[in-house]
């Protein structure tokens, strides 16, 4: 595999997080080596190391993203001005299938399964992605309790996205629209 890098020049943190997030989906987390990294970037292992001190800090950078970057970028192109709470939500599960999410999302929540570091990160990605869905279905007048359950059928349907993705072929996005459509439609139907 060989990954377009920048010159060695340009790199900063989240270049190499990038590259490691390809290269964690094309050979799992025993591919991240750091050595194997550079190769597939053709940079030296100097310009990693004047990133990260270790392979660890890689890691811990890896989850980081994760945790914070990923999930604030995506609510807050959600929240774009003039969209509505049903529109929020497609706009947020279109982002997953256009961003090509999914394919991340199936390497980190496998990698969690034994790194303490990433689950953690995945854990606090998952809170907030909920919380916010939540909110939404409740902005759209849905109870509390139902707005959750909500969330948590869409949120739960993105994991399987992620988990199987061949079955939906090209029509991804379709198929999320429609599973919002269902969603939200009910919600307001319920609220009324």
């Amino acid at each position: 595999m060989t990954l377009a890098p920048k010159s060695s020049s340009r790199m900063n943190k989240a270049d190499w997080i990038e590259a490691a997030m390809r290269l964690l989906v094309e050979g799992g987390p025993e591919a991240l080596r750091v050595d194997r990294l550079c190769l597939a970037l053709g940079i030296t292992k100097g310009s990693f190391y004047w990133h990260f001190a270790s392979r660890d800090a890689l890691i811990e950078a890896m989850a980081a993203d994760w945790a914070e970057r990923r999930p604030t970028a995506a609510l807050a192109e959600a929240e774009q001005s003039g969209m509505t709470p049903a529109e929020r939500l497609d706009h947020l599960a279109q982002g997953f299938w256009r961003d090509d999410i999914v394919q991340y999302d199936a390497a980190m929540r496998a990698w969690g399964v034994s790194e303490p570091r990433i689950r953690a990160a995945i854990e606090t990605t998952d809170r907030q992605i909920t919380a916010y869905v939540q909110s939404q279905f409740e902005a759209m007048g849905a109870t509390p309790a139902e707005a959750r359950a909500r969330a948590l059928i869409l949120f739960y349907c993105s994991i399987g996205i992620s988990a199987a993705p061949y079955l939906l072929d090209k029509t991804g996005s379709d198929v999320l629209g429609r599973m919002n459509e269902l969603m939200t439609g009910q919600a307001n139907a319920g609220s009324e």
